[in-house]
């Protein structure tokens, strides 16, 4: 019985993930994130599966607390047409210190919008990504290519 549950315990692992601090982020800072602490499953990818768990977006608790992400499009500010940003997430590698973190090409309509949309969204994936030792810096990738030419 003792050794099914440390087996268990193996397979999950505590992570952070940044969400936006809703107030702040209303009275005057787009960057504003707040921390929680959620498990995922243990993987040789722990990066990739934390930014992936993110993606997914707050909890409804999350949300109650203040939290908030721009990772859905629920409201449909981006148009009827707009899938949620994890559709667009093909993957992260890190290599001498850099992550590099690969979208389709729809996923510009949240990296590469307003000023205010791209921190909402960019500062909670840089916050999360810090987390791990191995990742000092990222670079976005659509479709293979780094995209560096920010409209904002």
């Amino acid at each position: 019985m003792g050794w099914r549950f440390f087996q268990d315990a193996e397979k999950d692992r505590e992570v952070m993930l940044y969400f936006g601090d809703r107030q702040t982020i209303i009275d005057s800072d787009c960057s504003a994130t707040k921390q929680v602490t959620r498990t995922i499953p243990h993987t040789t990818n722990i990066a990739d599966a934390t930014l992936r768990e993110l993606l997914k977006g707050t909890t409804k608790e999350e949300n109650d607390m203040g939290l908030t992400d721009n990772f859905s499009n629920a409201s449909g500010y981006l148009g009827n047409d707009v899938e949620p940003l994890l559709s667009y997430y093909t993957g992260l590698s890190i290599q001498d210190g850099i992550a590099t973190i690969d979208f389709s090409s729809g996923a510009l309509q949240y990296l590469n919008n307003a000023a205010c949309i791209q921190a909402t969204v960019k500062s909670p994936i840089k916050k999360t990504l810090q987390q791990f030792p191995d990742i000092e810096d990222m670079r976005y990738f659509i479709d293979g290519k780094e995209f560096t030419e920010w409209d904002a």
